[in-house]
């Protein structure tokens, strides 16, 4: 960890591998656990993780963020405004949650849809939701491919067709 540490600078983020909330108990408290910017100061205590399941990632600086939802040769794609507010810059989820970040359809160039289409048929799904950074310099980052991820969110703060795009989908004779 400390030489991916030195390798990215110094500019890294850890992210919960399962559940990124805890129940502390009863009652309705739940609390999240978000996308961490890893510090020099953790970095000192990264032994305390050694066993718990998380991903490590470079840090990348972010216009703003999106989520593309890959439905059979269907790209729908979201613009989330994460650095519209300061507690999302990081990990936006709690302000889309809390209606903080704005999330509007979006256009992504061609080729960047293309290549999203094409990793999702590379790992041979008809579904993926694509986690995407735009960087200040416009230029698109992977982070991720989740083959069971979220998306009626998508739909209901967009008006995308997502839910007519799946049932279509899942309504194909195979």
């Amino acid at each position: 960890m400390e030489r991916f540490f030195g390798f990215c600078k110094g500019r890294v983020i850890y992210k919960t591998l399962r559940f990124p909330t805890i129940e502390p108990g009863s009652g309705d408290a739940v609390w999240g656990v978000p996308t961490t910017v890893v510090t020099q100061k953790e970095m000192h205590n990264i032994n305390l993780i050694r066993n718990s399941g998380g991903v490590f990632q470079e840090y990348v600086e972010k216009s703003f963020e999106v989520r593309v939802t890959v439905v059979g040769d269907a790209v729908f794609s979201a613009k989330i405004d994460s650095q519209s507010d300061e507690a999302s810059k990081i990990d936006w989820r709690d302000g889309v949650v809390f209606g903080r970040v704005p999330v509007t359809s979006y256009a992504l160039p061609r080729d960047i849809e293309g290549k999203c289409l094409e990793i999702v048929r590379k790992f041979d799904l008809r579904f993926g939701a694509i986690d995407l950074i735009c960087t200040p310099e416009g230029e698109y980052v992977f982070l991720e491919i989740n083959p069971n991820g979220q998306w009626l969110w998508v739909e209901e703060l967009t008006h995308q067709p997502i839910l007519q795009t799946m049932v279509r989908l899942l309504s194909k004779r195979v």
